[in-house]
């Protein structure tokens, strides 16, 4: 540093005390900055800065060494907040090394950082570092981290959308998990979509209508809705004290509806639950179109000697197939084979080509969100 200092100070032939007093000025400052920044110290700055600053020292307005600290305080202090933001523990660690009144000196806005990055185990390595020389209480320290927006710990884990960081810091800061605002966490979450947080997050609203309106109010994406849709679901069986079985559903536009199986249910009703439809059905009923197309001119036209060869074709993919599918969709009841298309509930009956599998549901149209 005092090689740039000399060559600034000897740009103007003209003035050689000047010149040798900025030079003496210069080289107190590299020094001084050598001595609290020595892995910084550049060589590289250009002459027509450096002319400026001697310019500046001369007038006497701020001490070079002062100029000096700010400017690479600054520099090194950008150099944490980039690594605490990215989560890297290794870049966080080597600054530390180098300047350790960066990190302490700055805990809470590197905390928040990191826990925005999502990284685990980036903020556990640095928390463990801090907590060595942080002398309040640890929960209360953790739990009064605000930024400017009055954001805490957990709503940067929200904004990183990592389930490990968001669980960590609920579980290992019960104090934060208890002050922080849940309402502020589930707006801010049904805004990003962050599914694996949000059903982290649920079971500790209290109010289920609150719950609700994630689905009312905001644009979620399937992942988002099946998160709500089964806390929901949860609530409302307790509500119904298990007379029902709760299926969650995808109705054709993709949203959620709620059916409610009953044996006790005598005729078909729609209730609403935080704004959400429920349907409330029997599902031993036989509904009007299987009614339909059995009773129907059509099926009774069939000449079932000539389809048998085909029919047989179609309850074997039923032997081979229909118990993973009764399985996996606990919405179909039966399979069956059948030569009519049924189409308007059964009013609009076409013959197809060949023979048809026929799958009975409890809810046609309804697409069960488990």
């Amino acid at each position: 540093m005092l090689n740039f200092f000399v060559d600034a100070a000897v740009v103007d032939g003209n003035a050689v005390a000047a010149a040798a007093g900025t030079a003496a000025a210069g080289a107190t400052a590299a020094l001084i900055a050598k001595k609290y920044y020595p892995q910084n110290v550049s060589t590289e700055m250009p002459k027509a800065q450096v002319a400026k600053q001697c310019h500046d020292d001369d007038n006497g307005s701020t001490s070079s060494v002062e100029r000096e600290q700010v400017s690479f305080g600054n520099w090194n202090l950008k150099d944490m907040y980039d690594a605490c933001e990215s989560g890297n523990k290794e870049k966080c660690f080597a600054t530390h090394e180098k300047f350790p009144a960066l990190l302490t000196k700055n805990s809470s806005e590197c905390l928040l950082r990191i826990a925005k990055s999502g990284n685990k185990d980036c903020f556990i390595a640095v928390e463990s570092v801090l907590f060595e020389k942080i002398g309040e209480e640890r929960q209360q320290y953790i739990a009064n981290i605000v930024d400017a927006d009055n954001e805490s710990m957990l709503h940067k884990a929200c904004r990183s959308g990592s389930r490990d960081m968001y669980s960590y810091l609920c579980n290992t800061y019960p104090s934060l998990a208890a002050s922080t605002d849940k309402s502020s966490l589930l707006q801010l979450t049904c805004e990003l979509n962050k599914a694996d947080i949000m059903s982290l997050l649920l079971p500790s609203v209290k109010d289920e209508n609150d719950i609700g309106k994630c689905l009312t109010q905001y644009t979620l994406d399937d992942r988002c809705k099946k998160a709500v849709a089964l806390e929901l679901k949860q609530r409302l069986a307790d509500k119904l004290k298990g007379s029902y079985r709760i299926e969650p559903t995808f109705d054709g536009v993709g949203e959620v509806v709620f059916l409610a199986y009953g044996l006790n249910v005598v005729c078909e009703r729609v209730e609403q639950f935080t704004g959400i439809k429920v349907l409330f059905r029997n599902p031993k009923t036989v509904n009007d179109e299987a009614t339909r197309i059995a009773n129907s001119e059509e099926m009774r036209s069939l000449n079932t000697s000539n389809i048998k060869g085909i029919t047989y074709a179609a309850w074997k993919a039923i032997q081979m197939h229909g118990t993973r599918l009764m399985q996996s969709h606990s919405n179909i009841n039966a399979l069956g084979v059948s030569h009519l298309k049924s189409r308007k509930g059964g009013k609009d009956l076409k013959l197809a080509e060949t023979a048809l599998v026929v799958v009975y549901c409890s809810s046609k149209g309804l697409r069960p969100i488990q």
